[in-house]
């Protein structure tokens, strides 16, 4: 056997690490990011729905007496800019709903994508596969030393079963 024979194929490597990828998006399958989302979606709904409430408790007293001592002429003008005023809420309210879902997205990806990344790799060394290295993004300071570690342990690992194989 040669070491070339030994080595696998670019081509094996690419659907080795498509089948990773595909398993650890349907582990993952955004479930976790998308309840993080609701959950804060529904918190922020309750307290819109609250400040709601008491936004009608405090200003329907000065809303009807406003309309009891207006001249009929400014009653229209009146429901005119209360309703633009509930319109311009709810759409500020829509606009935070769809803020918070994406930053809380955002937010749950830049936290899991590494560490599906390192229990990814740890599998595969457990698995024999030495040959697999951990790459994370730049920004990934605090994940980057342990990449690094596990990296040398894959090659050493490597190393060590391929002197194993020889003997």
């Amino acid at each position: 056997m040669s070491a070339t024979d030994a080595l696998p194929s670019t081509e094996q490597e690419t659907q080795r690490e498509g089948r990773r990828q595909r398993r650890t998006f349907r582990r993952i399958g955004g479930g976790v990011e998308l309840r993080l989302g609701l959950l804060l979606l529904g918190i922020t709904c309750v307290f819109a729905v609250l400040f709601a409430m008491n936004s009608q408790a405090a200003f329907s007293k000065i809303y009807a007496a406003l309309l009891r001592t207006a001249p009929e002429i400014l009653e229209g003008e009146i429901g005119a800019q209360a309703s633009a005023y509930l319109l311009a809420s709810a759409a500020i309210l829509v606009g935070y709903l769809i803020a918070v879902f994406a930053v809380c997205i955002a937010f749950m990806n830049r936290l899991l994508g590494p560490t599906v990344a390192l229990e990814r790799h740890v599998r595969a060394l457990k698995l024999g596969d030495y040959d697999t290295r951990l790459k994370l993004r730049s920004g990934d300071h605090a994940y980057n030393e342990v990449a690094r570690h596990l990296n040398e342990l894959a090659e050493r690992l490597a190393e060590r079963d391929y002197a194993r194989r020889r003997l």
